[in-house]
Formats: structure tokens, C-alpha cells, sequence
């Protein structure tokens, strides 16, 4: 039965338009700034989807008359990408069928470009609540065109008839039931697009709470240093001035989303010399990260807020002071950092606060972005023995890391 003909090539047809949805094509497209390498690869995408389309169809009484899914593909082209889009995917189409022959290949082709121009022109109709709905009127008009196309155009009219008996009303609801599905999938996307903006949003707002929050209380201890070591050791006094500077040029600096790892153990440098100008011997620092993992990329104020949790918290509460660890181990596919310290340590009462209370903001928000960023996998794993020491550890994956 040609209905069931007709699923089982709409069915395969899904299947490919679901494989899209899933690419980072369909991602692009539904961005305010589409790429032309991204509108190049969609059109031949589709082209070839609407050309498959024409040739898993069900022929009927004539090997040149075939009960097609063909223009789901030119359709959804315009409805995702637009009316440029669905034309240039149309044209292909038809060109195609129109090589194919028959007597009605002259108005299949031209009811292929009509398709690609209805799915763009309903394109702007893809945003709203009840797109599907729009996605199937949008179906069920570019066949109703495809049957008036035939019936006007194609000759002898009796034969044109009866074929439009037979095929009209399956490749109507096939073909509307493809596009409603498919219009289905894109909202999930468009959903999915503007849940990570919303997060990425307030990933930022974060960023800048936590930017402020170093900026004010670091900055009065620092010039408090700087005004003590002027009269006792003024060259000291110079080079803690230098390094302020370029912490704080950095942190001024970072507001794209990655920097190079070298900058921000650069950072974490930075703040250390101050804070060694200001206690001395009480901190003790190593910095261990292999030379040829520093182009990676990472988020910037990824680690100086756990080197300042760790020498604020863990050392400072010491009389003596202690030392404190950064290192990074590389691994196949990832690289694990760590930042160990020795001091007083935490219960893990204390380290559950640490991660969800405003007391513990620096460490909640590095989590939170860790997480956005990289997944789950890439939390912050901490383990502490009070009176021990402390050890904060993570990965970044190396794929995504450069």
C-alpha cells in the first residue's frame, strides 16, 4: 500500500534530518550569525536529503511517475536556513528530477524550488510557540501547489489526473508529518541553544561577582605592603607595584571566555609575590606544570582563586605559615591539575560550604564553571585531613583544553 511505502521512506528521511539535529551544523544555523562555510554545507546537506528523496520514492504505473518525499528536503532547507537556503537547495532538486523526465518532471521541479521558497518564507514563523503547526501548513501547501502544478501543466491531463488520484492525499500527509517532526526536533534544539545562553549569561554575571570581590580587599592589603616596604626596602616596594599591575591588567583583560594557561599561572605568580611580600617566609609556593602543556587553553581565574583559598584558609590560619602546590599531570586525554597545601586542612562540613555558601564564593563558582564548561567530569574534587592539609584537584579535557 503506497501509504505504507510512503512512511517507510519518511521514516529514513527523519532518521537523516535527526542526524543533522544532532550536528553542530544545526547549531550554527540557529544563531544570529550564520557562517557562509555553515550555509555551503547545509545547502549541499539538504540537496543531497531532497535528492534522496526523489529516488527512494514509489513509483507509480510508470517508472517516471513517483510518489516522492522529495520536498520535505527543500522545505526544511528554507525553514531552517531561509529562504536563500531553500531556493539553492530547490534548484538542485529540481534540476534532477527535471533530468529524470516523465511527463510530469517540468512541473516537480518547478514545485521544488516552490517548496524551498514556502519553507522560507515560514522560516520567520519558526519561533513561536505553535511552529509545528506552521511547519505542517507549510506541507500541506507546498503539495497542494505540487498537485496544481501537475494537473495545469502536465499532459495528457486525464493521465495527469489519475495520477494525482492515487498519490495526492499520501504524499500530502507523508509529507506534512515529515515536516511537522522535523520542526519538532529544531524547536528542541533552538531550546537546548537558549538554555546554555542563559547559563553562559550567568556563568559571566559570576565571573564579574567574583572579579569584584578580589579587586577591593586584595588591592587595600597590597597598597598597605607597598606603602610599608617604600620606607624599609624600595626596590621590594617596585617589583611588588609590577606585579600588582600586571594582575590586575589581566583580570581587567579577562573577559573572553579562554586564555592561555602560561597567562593565567602568569596570575597566579602574580598574587603570590604580593602576598609573599606581605607574610614572608609563612608561604612557601612551587609551581610544577610542564612546559608543553602551556599554549592550552583554559578559563581564566580557573586556579588563583584556589591558590588564595588555600594560602587565606589553609596556610595564613598557622602560626608558621606552610607551602603550597600547583601541579598538573597529563594524561592521554586530559590534564589533571591539583593545588595541595599543608595547612590547618577542613572538615567536610567546611568543604561542603565551601561549594555551595556565599562564604565559599571563589570555590563555588570555579566549580560552576568547570562544570559548564568541561561536564561533570570536570568538577572540583577536594579532599582535606584537618591539621594536614588540603588538596583541590581537576581535569580539563585536552581535546577541549586547546
Amino acid at each position: 500500500m503506497i501509504y505504507i511505502d510512503l512512511l517507510e521512506r519518511m521514516s529514513l528521511m527523519i532518521m537523516s534530518i535527526y542526524v543533522f539535529s544532532q550536528s553542530f551544523l544545526a547549531g550554527n544555523l540557529i544563531k544570529e550569525d550564520v557562517k557562509i562555510k555553515d550555509k555551503i554545507i547545509t545547502i549541499l546537506y539538504f540537496s543531497i536529503i531532497s535528492i534522496m528523496g526523489t529516488y527512494i520514492g514509489v513509483s507509480i504505473n510508470n517508472p517516471y511517475a513517483i510518489a516522492n518525499i522529495r520536498n520535505i528536503g527543500a522545505l526544511t532547507a528554507g525553514y531552517v536556513g531561509g529562504s536563500e537556503i531553500g531556493i539553492i537547495v530547490g534548484i538542485i532538486s529540481a534540476v534532477d528530477r527535471f533530468f529524470l523526465r516523465g511527463f510530469t518532471a517540468v512541473p516537480c521541479a518547478l514545485s521544488t524550488v516552490a517548496a524551498g521558497v514556502i519553507g522560507g518564507f515560514f522560516n520567520k514563523y519558526s519561533r513561536r510557540r505553535n511552529a509545528a503547526a506552521y511547519g505542517f501548513l507549510a506541507a500541506v501547501l507546498s503539495e497542494c501547489m505540487e498537485t496544481g502544478l501537475i494537473l495545469v501543466i502536465a499532459k495528457p491531463f486525464n493521465k495527469a489526473l489519475e495520477l494525482e488520484k492515487v498519490i495526492a492525499f499520501p504524499m500530502m500527509l507523508m509529507n506534512s508529518i515529515g515536516v511537522t517532526v522535523f520542526v519538532i526536533i529544531i524547536q528542541n534544539i533552538k531550546e537546548k541553544y537558549m538554555y546554555k545562553k542563559i547559563e553562559q549569561s550567568a556563568e559571566k554575571s559570576k565571573f564579574q561577582i567574583l572579579k569584584a570581590q578580589i579587586h577591593p580587599h586584595f588591592l587595600f592589603n597590597a597598597l598597605n605592603t607597598v606603602a610599608s616596604l617604600c620606607r624599609t626596602n624600595p626596590m621590594k616596594a617596585r617589583d611588588v607595584i609590577i606585579n600588582l599591575s600586571d594582575y590586575f591588567r589581566k583580570t581587567i583583560d579577562s573577559d573572553n571566555d579562554f586564555v592561555e594557561l602560561r597567562d593565567e599561572i602568569d596570575t597566579v605568580n602574580n598574587y603570590l609575590f604580593i602576598e609573599k611580600a606581605r607574610f614572608g617566609d609563612r608561604i612557601i609556593s612551587t609551581i610544577d606544570i610542564p612546559e608543553d602543556i602551556m599554549d592550552m587553553k583554559v578559563p581564566p581565574f580557573i586556579i588563583q582563586p584556589l591558590v588564595e583559598n588555600s594560602v587565606k584558609h589553609g596556610l595564613l590560619k598557622k602560626i608558621n605559615g606552610g607551602s603550597v602546590t600547583v601541579k598538573a599531570l597529563k594524561a592521554k586525554d586530559s590534564v589533571k591539575f591539583f593545588i595541595d597545601d599543608d595547612g590547618i586542612g577542613m572538615s567536610k562540613e567546611k568543604i561542603s560550604m565551601l561549594k555551595n555558601d556565599c562564604s565559599g564564593i571563589g570555590i563555588k563558582i570555579v566549580d560552576e564553571r568547570l562544570r559548564l564548561f568541561y561536564g561533570k567530569s570536570s568538577k572540583l574534587d577536594i579532599e582535606s585531613t584537618e591539621g594536614k592539609g588540603t588538596s583541590i584537584s581537576f581535569c580539563i579535557p585536552v581535546s577541549l583544553g586547546r
